[in-house]
């Protein structure tokens, strides 16, 4: 079972792996550090328009404060599904590159539909102006749920953000029975300024600067190979350097159930391969570990690579500990499969 797997388990399971530890990590935290606490809202009730309009007040009022920040994003949602009750949604940002939508936070859908749900921007090239839209027809989503989560939508609603004038990100909600989400629709002043705050909160997320997300693949053995060739043709030194996203998952994992772990593991990798764009190939191991080959007219000091990486990493991840270790490695000898190469670099023992 993957990290995704574990970090989507019905809650009356047992915790394992990341979701585990970040339980660890939570029970060790300050009260004032667990920002997915208890908040005094009873998730299960329907709020009446006096505690919605001054929820969505409050709320407004805190957006100015949140960090631009992966962390700023999960705990916006934590504060929109308490408000609204919400039992399934999503908060989505458009990439750098404006091709896709990608999930930041969700809950309530299957490991399936977490995977899926990732939507092309020409979806919502011009999507209706107001507050929290309908749909009549839900086929358009086919394509990005399961089977299962498809044939239960029986209501959809988005909130459409917009940073100037265009389409940055979205809340989708999903019920189940018809007009379950209707009561949504209270407080239309203050969901319209809600949207306002929205899209000047995802001006400033750092976020949506980031391409097209990293797969954590380095391609085809070939494409390594041919890596490693140019590397030696030019004279260049070969560096391979291990790292592990765990600790930074961990952290992830503890801020919120809700915490989209599978994009944050390719936006971490996509940063990393930012850094090194054009001289470097990632190539995932096990357990997290990755190995970073890089190719440089010098041999890199690993622990200035290690600040370069988690000063780039807290750009997107505002907490402290949001940091990966680095350490040299032995270039990799010579493998005809990724199996081989993978199998020259063994899972480390955990301290």
């Amino acid at each position: 079972m993957g990290l995704l797997e574990k970090a989507s388990a019905r809650r009356n399971l047992p915790k394992s792996g990341l979701r585990a530890r970040a339980e660890e990590y939570k029970d060790h935290s300050s009260p004032a550090d667990n920002k997915s606490g208890e908040s005094g809202r009873d998730p299960g009730k329907k709020k009446n328009l006096a505690d919605t309009a001054a929820g969505l007040t409050e709320l407004c009022d805190k957006i100015d404060s949140l960090a631009p920040s992966l962390e700023g994003i999960v705990e916006l949602f934590e504060d929109v599904k308490q408000l609204f009750s919400i039992k399934k949604g999503a908060f989505l940002t458009k990439n750098r590159d404006e091709r896709f939508f990608l999930p930041r936070a969700q809950t309530g859908l299957d490991v399936t539909s977490r995977n899926r749900l990732r939507f092309p921007a020409d979806a919502f090239s011009s999507p209706r102006k107001g507050t929290w839209l309908s749909f009549d027809d839900y086929s358009f989503l086919e394509p990005f749920l399961s089977s299962r989560e498809y044939e239960l939508l029986e209501d959809l609603r988005m909130l459409a953000i917009r940073v100037d004038d265009e389409p940055a990100g979205m809340i989708l909600l999903f019920g189940e029975e018809p007009n379950e989400l209707d009561y949504i629709s209270l407080a239309e002043d203050q969901i319209e300024a809600l949207q306002l705050s929205l899209g000047n909160y995802l001006r400033r997320n750092k976020l949506l600067r980031l391409s097209s997300p990293g797969t954590g693949s380095s391609g085809s053995v070939s494409e390594i190979k041919d890596f490693l060739r140019k590397i030696d043709s030019r004279k260049k030194e070969l560096t391979a350097i291990r790292f592990s996203l765990n600790r930074l998952l961990i952290h992830l994992a503890a801020l919120s159930a809700d915490v989209d772990l599978f994009r944050a593991r390719r936006d971490s990798l996509r940063i990393i391969e930012t850094l090194f764009e054009g001289s470097s190939r990632i190539v995932p191991l096990k357990d997290e570990e990755y190995l970073l080959l890089l190719g440089t007219r010098q041999r890199p000091n690993p622990k200035l690579l290690q600040h370069q990486v988690r000063l780039a990493l807290q750009n997107f991840f505002s907490d402290n500990e949001a940091g990966i270790d680095f350490h040299l490695a032995p270039p990799p000898a010579a493998f005809d499969s990724l199996e081989e190469l993978i199998a020259q670099y063994p899972p480390e023992k955990q301290p």
